[in-house]
């Protein structure tokens, strides 16, 4: 099931939830969107991974059981690669779940059933560290949805979807470096040559359209054998 034939708020918390049981996914997503939230949903980890990759979203809701992967895999790919909170469900309430459910990264467990105006509040709490009330006018801006890139003297250029993502987890890095596999998109540390030549060539290319608007500088900063950083204020929007 998909949440893309939402109609989203503006400017609403965009949230992605992972429930293989469809009539909690179905009861839950409808409740969330009510409270005015902006919602797509999966049911397996494979498509989770396929999800995360090509967008962005600013906290995710996992349930632990999932039928191809131990939902606190999920958990822990994200706390290590992204800036996104995580919310685990789980209908196990063992102290030993809680645990690997914490461990694995999780902002928050909630034990089912669970009371959804908690889940509630906890999700605008989460969902507000991904837009600080204040924002950099200094600061490079993308939008994911319009594929455009804002320079700080309010130029736009358009990007292709492979460069909006690139920036998008550059801007997640918050000016760290970020792994060539993280920029690829690899969830288990592998990446056939084809995939490191692809990244270097959309590398190159956003390169050249940054060129003429900063200054002489290269915006795009190598670090060899690791990654690469964005060498400005870059902000979601």
């Amino acid at each position: 099931m998909s949440g893309e034939d939402a109609t989203a708020r503006p400017h609403a918390p965009r949230l992605i939830v992972v429930e293989d049981d469809l009539a909690l996914q179905d009861a839950l997503v409808g409740y969330l969107r009510l409270c005015g939230f902006d919602v797509v949903t999966e049911s397996t980890a494979v498509a989770f991974y396929d999800r995360v990759v090509r967008e962005m979203f600013d906290v995710a809701v996992i349930d632990m059981g999932l039928p191809d992967l131990d939902g606190t895999r999920l958990a822990d790919y994200l706390h290590t690669r992204t800036t996104i909170p995580v919310v685990m469900i789980t209908a196990d309430t063992s102290r030993e779940a809680r645990q690997r459910c914490l461990d694995a990264g999780a902002d928050l467990w909630l034990a089912k059933p669970f009371d959804p105006e908690e889940l509630v509040v906890a999700l605008r709490r989460l969902a507000s560290r991904s837009h600080p009330p204040e924002q950099d006018e200094t600061a490079w801006q993308v939008d994911s949805r319009t594929r455009r890139l804002t320079a700080p003297d309010g130029t736009v250029i358009t990007v292709t979807a492979a460069e909006c993502v690139l920036l998008e987890r550059f801007a997640a890095a918050g000016g760290g470096i970020v792994s060539r596999e993280t920029l690829i998109g690899t969830h288990d540390g592998h990446a056939d040559p084809t995939a490191h030549n692809a990244l270097e060539a959309h590398i190159r290319r956003l390169r050249r359209k940054l060129a003429p608007l900063a200054a002489g500088r290269d915006l795009i900063l190598t670090a060899y054998g690791t990654g690469y950083s964005f060498a400005a204020p870059l902000v979601r929007r």
